[in-house]
């Protein structure tokens, strides 16, 4: 038995360490991660206006800032009483804020943190066991997925083609989201009660730019065919079994015109989504498509006891066509990406917020009933925000911008979020 430790363990910002445990045959046995940065957030919030909150946990994260700031506003609204009266027009800002940071969160997430692994040498020795077709994909993963410094044996590969490109639409959202927000990342729009910024025409015009562009390579590079058309036939499909028929109708086109001439380019329809969900998994790739070689990385890392295993979805995107104000306890119907729990044995349950508790026994601080607000404090707090709630960060946008956010702008927003 031999002990191999990862510290810090990489593309994840550093603050991790692995330590396995591996037998004579190569098999990992046994594993436990730490966290060793302290970050102290709780004892940063501690004796400062609640109403900083939005402001100070986005630097939890400075790829996903956006949800933590909408989190710690959903909160404040909740906590002030004031979730009711939260104008639609900043409903639409949230989900715009939020939504262009997800596109981006996923593209640093997917493409710079997670992409390149791809390009490990140890896929190239897998996949060029099986002659032309092996060959080709190892191409196609280390010409897509190679990162910026990329050497092997002396070699240096030149960055992947989907990476780069990553780079650049993750810029383009960021210019987005800094024209509405102030900057980004830790960008400054959210506020108890709404948001703090109005757009102009000028700004939506270019939001929708900015959108457009991305979309383009959301088609060319991820998906190899339009959001549009990846939507309508996964996300609103009338079942999930005819979501999973399009998915693998498509995988074997795009099979039946690639095999015979190994070319499983971009230009050929192969988006990255499709050339990894058929040369990934072992499921799809071998068992369904009846392929010859996978990398088989459903194998990976993963639980066999389904009583384990869970996806739990708080819900997503407000729903300003109900009108003003919201339910911060998130009830299914109440947001654009449902609220539930889907257990290990695909069974949807509902989702209770009741159910979320917060345990500090095992950190590095200590809830003390002292530091808590009370009574005349927090009513002073609350009577403060109401005055600070000026019809300007209530109105935040006039009817004419208003009618191009949620209509012009969303709808192609929206068909790169459902993607």
């Amino acid at each position: 038995m031999v002990q191999v430790t990862v510290d810090p363990l990489s593309r994840i910002e550093g603050h991790y360490r692995v330590n396995t445990e591996v037998d004579a045959d190569g098999v990992i046995t046994d594993a436990q991660s730490s966290g060793l940065v302290f970050r102290g957030f709780e004892r940063l919030l501690q004796k400062h206006d609640p109403r900083d909150a939005a402001l100070m946990t986005m630097r939890i994260c400075g790829v996903c800032p956006v949800c933590h700031s909408i989190a710690a506003a959903n909160a404040l609204d909740d906590l002030f009483g004031v979730a009711d009266q939260v104008p639609k027009d900043a409903l639409v800002m949230r989900n715009i804020h939020q939504g262009m940071n997800l596109i981006a969160s996923h593209a640093v997430h997917i493409y710079v943190l997670w992409g390149p692994d791809l390009a490990n040498p140890a896929y190239r020795d897998i996949l060029t066991q099986y002659g032309d077709v092996g060959n080709a994909v190892w191409g196609e993963l280390v010409g897509r997925f190679a990162p910026l410094v990329n050497q092997y044996n002396g070699t240096t590969y030149p960055a992947g083609s989907s990476y780069l490109g990553a780079i650049r639409e993750l810029r383009r959202l960021h210019v987005g989201i800094s024209l509405i927000a102030g900057k980004m990342p830790h960008s400054v729009l959210q506020h108890v009660g709404g948001v703090v910024y109005s757009p102009n025409f000028g700004d939506i015009q270019k939001l929708e730019a900015y959108v457009s562009e991305t979309a383009k390579f959301v088609e060319t590079s991820t998906l190899g065919v339009s959001p549009g058309t990846w939507i309508e036939n996964t996300y609103r499909a009338s079942s999930p079994q005819k979501a999973v028929n399009f998915v693998l109708e498509r995988l074997q086109e795009l099979l039946d015109n690639s095999l015979s001439n190994n070319d499983f380019s971009h230009s050929s329809g192969w988006g990255d989504v499709p050339l990894f969900a058929a040369f990934g998994s072992e499921l799809i790739g071998e068992k369904l498509l009846g392929l010859p070689i996978s990398m088989k990385m459903e194998h990976a890392g993963v639980y066999t006891d389904p009583d384990k295993i869970g996806f739990l979805s708080y819900g997503l995107f407000f729903k300003p066509e109900k009108g003003e104000g919201y339910d911060p306890t998130s009830p299914a119907d109440s947001r654009v990406i449902p609220s539930g729990y889907m257990n290990g044995h695909l069974e949807l349950e509902k989702f209770d917020y009741r159910k979320i508790s917060e345990s500090t026994a095992h950190a590095l601080y200590i809830d003390e009933e002292r530091d808590r607000l009370h009574g005349t404090e927090l009513l002073f707090l609350k009577t403060t925000l109401m005055k600070s709630i000026t019809p300007e960060v209530r109105k935040v946008v006039t009817p004419g911008q208003r009618l191009l956010i949620m209509v012009a702008f969303p709808v192609k927003l929206g068909l790169l979020l459902a993607s």
